[in-house]
């Protein structure tokens, strides 16, 4: 996305006759390192390697210099790995003589918690040259001023005229001035943000806002407002920019080019281009079941299951069934997330409108719910008893309603007390041994397959 074209050699005098040029920058944000997302080694890895080719792209547009609106960690307190392989990534920026401008995001860690412990690994990349760690005040350098304030979440507006009234009330309209927030602001979410835009946008001394937290990229032109979005996509809810084959892999940074205002009363001129890159591919399917019974409705499954398992991709299913009720808890979620061999990781969801109880319930109500649990309790798992325990709910009301009377409630109930709930537990407890010793396994496998990733070969 390109939003304006300009010069960049540009450049022209202010009031006091000091020549401004026209500045090129890099705006990038949400590089969430060290984030194991899924328990999986690789998406560790995906991560590093997208924030590798952020690096690329910066080394290759040469700019002034890069500001980054904080999370640059996925936790507070990363790993030494996690920091010597941030280091080698940054040292790539330090050797090329870009400096970057970086804020505190809420995963770096609180104002509140930095000063207890002495400081985050931001203060520490601070100390050894990798970073200019703006904690909120202000930098001003020859050609640019960036004012930074990090993540200060329900309390930002406060803290943020506050800093205005202190730390930033000496801001200069001159040179170009950059102010770099961690937060939400109004529109970008409905019904939710931390900061007021019609706040921001008065805030004249401010050419360009830079924001982090937002994981999109997102822009309002009218009040200098502009989000990059994360480098890699953290949540199912940012798969956005699919491409012709439908699975999501665009994530990108801002190149930013800003030219001087002909006279003090103008504003300068900003020119925003998105350079993307590719991620691991994503995809969202949502698919109605048409099947009416339990062998066409587990074919169907399958057949859209493996018909999307593109290796090496992330999948999010999300079926809807109306199935009747007899035969709606048969089909586990974590069973057809297996059929998706190829893909790295497969969420499936099903959900069902409504509990549609068996035509014979009027006509025998005590046969009907021997006929329902015998159904229930066949070849089911842990996970399944909440899902029981509804359908059996639903289950006695409805027979109340249909004449059984407060004594065949009664014995239903005594029933699921006694019988049914024993044979739950027998159930659960064999699960649960079964399960321990399947975590032995995965653990075991988990150790064997992490001496396989290490550092050094992160990003082969």
């Amino acid at each position: 996305m390109i939003l304006t074209d300009l010069n960049h050699s540009k450049a022209t005098k202010n009031h006091r006759g000091k020549i401004m040029r026209s500045i090129k920058f890099i705006h990038t944000s949400d590089w969430h390192l060290g984030y194991m997302q899924y328990h999986k080694i690789e998406r560790l890895a995906d991560f590093f390697k997208a924030a590798e080719k952020t690096i690329e792209i910066i080394l290759e547009e040469k700019p002034d210099f890069v500001i980054h609106t904080g999370d640059l960690f996925h936790k507070y307190n990363p790993g030494p790995g996690i920091i010597t392989q941030t280091i080698k990534l940054l040292d790539k920026l330090k050797t090329a003589n870009i400096p970057i401008y970086l804020i505190r995001g809420n995963h770096d860690g609180s104002s509140a918690r930095s000063l207890r412990l002495g400081g985050t690994a931001l203060d520490l990349l601070s100390e050894i040259g990798s970073v200019i760690h703006l904690k909120d005040e202000v930098i001003e350098e020859e050609d640019y001023i960036i004012a930074g304030m990090g993540y200060y979440g329900t309390q930002t507006n406060g803290k943020f005229h506050e800093l205005l009234k202190t730390d930033f009330s000496n801001l200069k309209k001159e040179p170009f001035t950059i102010m770099m927030l961690h937060c939400f602001v109004e529109g970008q979410m409905e019904r939710i943000h931390d900061l007021s835009t019609f706040h921001v946008e008065n805030q004249k001394q401010f050419d360009y806002i830079a924001l982090g937290h937002f994981h999109k990229e997102w822009i309002d032109v009218s009040a200098r407002i502009y989000c990059p979005g994360s480098i890699e996509h953290t949540s199912s809810n940012e798969w956005s920019i699919p491409d012709e084959d439908d699975y999501v892999r665009k994530r990108g940074l801002f190149v930013v080019e800003a030219s001087p205002p002909e006279t003090p009363e103008d504003r300068w001129e900003i020119s925003v281009e998105t350079k993307y890159y590719d991620t691991r591919p994503k995809k969202r399917i949502n698919h109605r079941l048409l099947g009416t019974t339990r062998e066409a409705v587990d074919d169907e499954l399958i057949s859209v299951i493996e018909e999307n398992d593109l290796e090496g991709s992330i999948l999010n299913f999300s079926f809807t069934s109306s199935l009747p009720l007899t035969d709606q808890a048969f089909f586990v979620s974590s069973h057809y997330e297996e059929k998706a061999s190829k893909s790295l990781f497969t969420k499936v969801r099903i959900d069902y409108e409504g509990f549609e109880l068996p035509s014979f319930i009027d006509e025998s109500p005590d046969v009907a719910i021997n006929k329902i649990i015998s159904d229930l309790l066949k070849d089911k798992k842990k996970e399944d008893r909440n899902l029981i325990e509804k359908m059996l709910n639903s289950a006695i009301d409805h027979f109340q309603d249909v004449g059984g009377g407060e004594k065949a409630k009664l014995k239903q109930e005594d029933f699921i007390d006694n019988v049914l709930m024993t044979d739950l537990e027998t159930l659960v407890s064999a699960d649960e041994t079964k399960n321990k010793e399947d975590e032995t396994v995965k653990d075991a496998d988990e150790e064997k397959e992490a001496s396989n990733y290490s550092l050094d070969n992160w990003m082969e």
